[in-house]
């Protein structure tokens, strides 16, 4: 399976998608969002931060970016 990375500003979209894995109590992205979206990976961060999210198994995510991208 192959996936295509663009940035977020050319496109338009009502979900993202984004993969994640726990490595040692540090969570790693299947994607280095820092190059694909700046705003996106500190959104991100902060619900990470915010939810207490850990990436393990059978775990998700979802937060609201509104106007932020």
């Amino acid at each position: 399976m192959n996936f295509q990375l663009i940035s977020l500003d050319k496109f338009s979209t009502d979900a993202i998608l984004v993969f994640a894995l726990s490595d040692k109590n540090e969570i790693k992205f299947l994607t280095d969002l820092k190059t694909f979206d700046k705003k996106l990976h500190v959104s991100l961060n902060k619900a990470i931060k915010t939810a207490g999210f850990k990436a393990k198994r059978g775990e998700t995510l979802n937060f609201y970016l509104g106007e932020v991208l």
